[in-house]
């Protein structure tokens, strides 16, 4: 069983009916950017931020 710090059984079950076939992702950095589980960075003008 895999664990992750931060979520829960619910979000969990709530991601997994989002993505559905989780092979349609070629990789896991894939996949974490599609859930936006990873943060990103919004820049314009060199002025930016960072949001989850």
């Amino acid at each position: 069983m895999n664990t992750f710090t931060g979520i829960d059984n619910v979000t969990a079950s709530v991601i997994v009916a989002e993505v559905g076939d989780i092979t349609r992702f070629t990789s896991a950095d894939k996949l974490a950017k599609y859930t936006r589980l990873t943060p990103s960075q919004m820049s314009s003008g060199g002025r930016g931020k960072n949001r989850n």
